[in-house]
């Protein structure tokens, strides 16, 4: 019977024949690896070289003989179509066996020589004389050959579907989880360290936290519940997606699934593996859900709360099969040269498969760059631990918001977190932090990346394909809108219901169309310059796409040299542009760090303050406080103001979105003193810097009513006038002030007052600092002016007491009983001893003297009747108060008085 044609034989189904009865069989289901070239086949004499695609006649193989053979082959059996009932008989001499390998070809089959390609380790042994296998049943294979213990027709394999089926998805399922848990354990690790020590953390948090993490990756929805003071019910649920641990677990299928599964899978199969990777995730992952949850007992001042958090297990097993049966297609999809849809059954055309890959190097760039970025502020800002934890949970996540912010797109918030009302953040607004214009630089560096790859990959394309690029950045702008978007809900028994989200702006999603629009003009305007200037790009695509170099050669030599002088310029003057763009951003970040820092508002108030400045001070931070309080808080006053802080310096700043709080440290009197003063950011500075207003920090005040006289009006504070008519009580700075009584014009030389000195700390803040009654200010005569008073108290007595000459001078409170005091001669007083003089500064107007001691009278009584002439001596003793007034720098008596009154 004659051979059928080679061409009747799908490629996938070559027959071989066997020794028998030369009756075709199908050759097993081997396709060869996607990433291995398919070997040629060898020659049926394993001795003898593969023969040329035109062989020489060779002597016909001796004929087989028909006893031992093989029966007939059943209709349509797995081996290749058959004809029905068909069978073949012996060989012709030369004929070939089904369809040929290229460059191969079948010669004549010595006896017991294998057939056609063999399987790696596989081989045909030879069949022993009058052997024969019986029927082949439909989708049976030949197992071991009798009387060859070890040797195989063809490789073992399952006989059809069954349990076998679960092995390969079940295995990437479980890989998945369990690389998604170990990087969320690490996480876990970081964040309870970055916990201050005092905080109260839940019960076992090490071991159920990675759970919980791992469920919001399969995204599932954060879900709270509990109760509070024992019977109020409280419920709270948050959606967001850590997207790192989303596209670990993503990853981990596509790559198990790209390295265990069989390569000679159809389309249906591919399928049913990734639904069943899918459920298996999804059922796995929520059912640990549900089991692993963090118990919180919370008592916080007057809360009390038992409250159970953990992944939602309905959402997690939604999450789960959508990322399982994704990440086992884009597995199954995946070869050397990327993915190829058409091993799922479909196929996109090539302009949107070629901006998917675009767009996908593009954000892979992006995340790296964001990632580096956020490792060193978050650092710097934040703490390591607080960053780790970060970047491997919400690092794709920051990235898209980034994008959305440098591609002049918006945040949105709703709900209860802007009041009910939409509030929209972008670069425009005036309470966006300056450094985040770093975030145009960064999509520039995206809308590059995508167009240069996208001309690699495809080189010079019509502009009839300039709407993919939009279109498909569209559709991933919309679906990135909602896997970033995070939303919370609350309900109980203790509040309202509330709820609230943060998204991307709608307005985000249309202008990722028109950035599309970009990356389509910058791949056909610039890309060709960039490409022939930096001529290692297509050697680097080559290796990083699997695609061969001189495939990505040609390609660009397909573009019109042109001018090079111009696009050399072109080329220079945008990097020149680019490095200027760089030197300013960098420029702007010292600037940010050093001139518009937080820091630096408070290091200018400090400065101020330990020099005195009060001005400069309330320039930077003015007190509410009315005008009769600001009484001291002047240069002149403050200027001569001891015991200032000195030596201050930060010891730490926190920020928290617009509020930010910087420690101080200084000396006062010897003493340390510790600060907080807080910001709040205001808008920009020249357009570009964050602009932080220093909060006015909390005055401290002075109390001086316990010390002054009660008819007081004024009092001076370091040399300064203050009227306390109205109050007696100020705001000051701190330090030390000294405190006096002023003197009355023209009095200086004869009027000095006591002084009192108050010092003045932050620590004050909330109270005030007082002078006390032993502190009370009075008047006091200069030396001079005592002098003087008691001079002139001295020659009063000297002339108006003694040098009278009469035995009676009531003023100064001088008698002597006489009863002849009229007949009294030559009355001589003397003093017995200096006179005692007492001062007081009655006002500063008015000083009593007062006047005391002893005196010695002699005088002289005629004879007369019945009294003979005598002279008696005798003592006395005085005592008076002399008033004097200060009038034109001089003392005046205004008053005598034996009484003092």
């Amino acid at each position: 019977m004659t051979m059928p044609e080679p061409d009747a034989t799908p490629p996938d189904q070559a027959a071989v024949t066997t020794p028998a009865r030369g009756v075709p069989l199908a050759a097993p289901e081997t396709t060869a690896p996607d990433d291995a070239a398919t070997p040629a086949a060898p020659s049926l004499d394993a001795t003898t070289p593969a023969a040329p695609l035109a062989p020489e006649p060779t002597p016909a193989a001796p004929p087989v003989p028909a006893a031992p053979g093989y029966g007939p082959v059943p209709p349509a059996p797995q081996y290749g179509p058959v004809p029905p009932a068909q069978q073949y008989g012996p060989v012709p001499p030369g004929q070939q066996y089904g369809p040929v390998p290229p460059g191969q070809q079948y010669g004549p089959v010595p006896p017991g020589q294998q057939y056609g390609p063999v399987p790696p380790g596989q081989q045909y042994g030879p069949v022993p004389p009058g052997q024969q296998y019986g029927p082949v049943h439909p989708g049976q294979q030949y197992g071991p050959v009798p009387g060859q213990p070890g040797a195989a027709l063809v490789p073992a394999g399952p006989s059809g579907p069954g349990l076998g089926v679960l092995a390969l998805p079940a295995a990437a399922a479980g890989i998945a989880y369990a690389a998604t848990l170990l990087v969320a354990l690490v996480a876990s690790i970081a964040l309870l360290a970055a916990v201050p020590s005092d905080t109260a953390l839940p019960g076992g948090a090490l071991v159920s936290l990675p759970f919980v993490l791992a469920g919001t990756a399969l995204l599932g929805p954060l879900h709270s519940s509990g109760s509070a003071y024992g019977y109020d019910a409280i419920s709270l649920q948050l959606t967001i997606v850590p997207l790192t641990l989303s596209l670990v677990a993503l990853a981990a299928v596509a790559l198990w699934t790209r390295l265990r599964g069989r390569a000679d899978r159809t389309a249906k199969e591919r399928w049913r593996d990734a639904l069943i990777t899918g459920g298996v995730l999804g059922f796995g992952g929520a059912l640990l859900a549900a089991i692993v949850r963090l118990t919180w007992s919370v008592d916080v001042l007057f809360v009390s709360a038992d409250l159970k958090i953990g992944a939602a297990p309905f959402g997690t097993l939604l999450g789960g099969f959508v990322i399982g049966t994704l990440g086992s297609a884009l597995g199954s999809a995946t070869t050397r040269r990327g993915p190829d849809t058409r091993r799922l059954g479909f196929g996109l055309p090539r302009a949107v498969s070629t901006t998917l890959g675009n767009l996908l190097t593009a954000g892979a760039v992006s995340t790296a760059l964001v990632a580096v970025v956020g490792l060193v502020v978050g650092i710097i800002k934040l703490g390591v631990t607080t960053t780790i934890t970060l970047l491997l949970t919400l690092l794709p996540n920051a990235t898209a918001y980034a994008l959305a912010l440098g591609g002049f797109g918006g945040i949105t918030s709703s709900g209860s977190l802007t009041d009910g009302s939409d509030q929209t953040a972008s670069l425009l607004s005036g309470d966006t932090p300056g450094g985040m214009w770093a975030c145009v630089a960064l999509v520039l560096v995206a809308v590059l990346i995508a167009a240069v790859r996208g001309f690699l990959a495809s080189g010079p394309r019509s502009w009839g394909e300039a709407w993919v690029t939009p279109a498909v950045l569209l559709v991933v702008t919309g679906l990135g809108a909602i896997i970033t978007s995070v939303r919370f809900s609350t309900s109980g028994d203790l509040a309202d219901s509330d709820a609230g989200a943060l998204h991307l702006s709608f307005l985000t999603i249309l202008l990722a169309a028109v950035w599309g629009l970009v990356i389509e003009v910058v791949e056909r305007v610039v890309a060709p310059l960039v490409v022939s200037l930096v001529p290692a790009l297509p050697g680097l695509y080559a290796r990083v796409s699997g695609r061969d170099l001189a495939e990505v050669q040609e390609a660009r030599t397909e573009v019109p040299a042109g001018d090079q002088r111009t696009a050399r310029i072109i080329a220079f003057s945008v990097l020149g542009a680019v490095v200027l763009i760089g030197a300013a951003l960098g420029a702007r970040a010292v600037a940010s760090n050093v001139l518009f820092s937080p820091k630096a508002p408070v290091e200018a108030y400090v400065s101020a303050i330990e020099g005195g400045h009060a001005a400069d001070a309330l320039a930077l931070a003015d007190p509410d406080l009315p005008t009769a309080q600001r009484t001291l808080l002047t240069d002149d006053v403050y200027g001569a103001v001891e015991n200032r802080p000195t030596g201050g310096h930060i010891t730490d700043v926190e920020t928290s979105g617009d509020d930010a709080w910087v420690t101080v440290e200084s000396k006062q009197d010897g003493a340390t003193v510790t600060q907080e003063l807080h910001l709040t950011k205001q808008g920009h500075a020249f357009l570009l810097f964050d602009r932080w207003v220093l909060d006015s920090p909390e005055v401290p005040s002075v109390d001086l009513y316990a010390a002054l006289p009660t008819d007081a009006t004024s009092v001076l504070v370091n040399g300064v006038e203050v009227d306390v008519s109205e109050t007696s009580t100020f705001s000051a700075l701190p330090g030390t002030y000294t405190v006096s009584l002023p003197v009355p014009e023209g009095s200086d030389e004869l009027l000095t007052s006591t002084e009192a000195d108050v010092a003045v700390e932050w620590s004050d803040e909330y109270g005030s600092a007082y002078l006390d009654y032993d502190d009370a200010l009075t008047y006091a005569l200069t030396d001079d002016a005592a002098s003087q008073v008691e001079e002139l108290a001295t020659g009063y007595l000297t002339k108006d007491c003694i040098g009278v000459g009469t035995l009676t001078v009531e003023t100064c409170g001088l008698d002597i009983w006489e009863y002849r005091e009229d007949e009294a001669t030559d009355v001589a007083w003397t003093l017995d001893g200096d006179p005692t003089l007492e001062t007081t500064l009655e006002s500063p107007e008015e000083i009593l003297v007062h006047v005391s001691g002893s005196a010695t009278v002699s005088y002289n009584l005629p004879a007369a009747d019945y009294w003979p002439a005598e002279s008696p001596v005798e003592a006395d003793d005085y005592e008076f108060w002399i008033t004097y007034s200060m009038s034109s720098g001089t003392f005046v008596q205004t008053d005598v008085s034996e009484w003092g009154w």
